[in-house]
């Protein structure tokens, strides 16, 4: 008999669900991250394993761009596994 979790993840999975659930994941575990560590409150955005970070503060982006190899590592170690492999900064 399956478990209830591998249930819900076979029935997840069949509605490709699984995977916008992990996208969402990876969002909020970036977005903590840039809040506590820069006060960045923009928009994130994540697919195909590149992290996208709206900023519209010059400076800001400039620290963000200079640091991306630490913060990739940082999020990536929080999620378990390598997740992100780029980060794309915006205005």
């Amino acid at each position: 008999m399956e478990k209830i979790g591998e249930i819900l993840k076979n029935y997840l999975s069949s509605l490709n669900l699984d995977e916008k659930i992990r996208e969402q994941e990876i969002i909020r575990v970036a977005k903590d991250f840039l809040l506590t560590n820069f006060e960045i409150d923009g928009d994130v955005d994540y697919k195909n394993r590149v992290l996208k970070i709206t900023i519209d503060d010059a400076s800001l982006k400039y620290e963000i761009m200079l640091k991306r190899d630490d913060i990739i590592n940082s999020i990536n170690k929080s999620l378990g596994k390598k997740e992100i492999d780029k980060i794309l900064v915006i205005s």
